[in-house]
């Protein structure tokens, strides 16, 4: 194992992160890997793994994330219905 993406996720897991989302399909499609490294390393460290989130319609403020993901028998992912709560601020 090696490269950027394991390295990235070692230093997130370093820095306490508990949760990472991104915008995009899967946090490692440009490397076009089969190993998977840094989803191993992420998800061995029990860091959840929120890919293709769309927040472009959320105004910026503070908010509370809830994912509900579906239970899929002997699978390794699910989909999720991820919502968000507005706090005040």
């Amino acid at each position: 194992m090696g490269g950027a993406l394991p390295a990235a996720a070692q230093w997130l897991i370093a820095q306490g992160v508990e949760l990472i989302g991104i915008d995009y399909l899967t946090i490692e499609s440009h490397t076009r890997t089969e190993t998977w490294d840094a989803h191993h390393v992420l998800l061995g460290a029990g860091l959840i793994i929120l890919e293709n989130a769309d927040l472009d319609a959320v105004p910026p403020g503070p908010y509370e994330l809830v994912c509900l993901p579906a239970k899929l028998v002997d699978a390794d992912g699910a989909f999720t219905r991820a919502i968000l709560i507005k706090r005040d601020a």
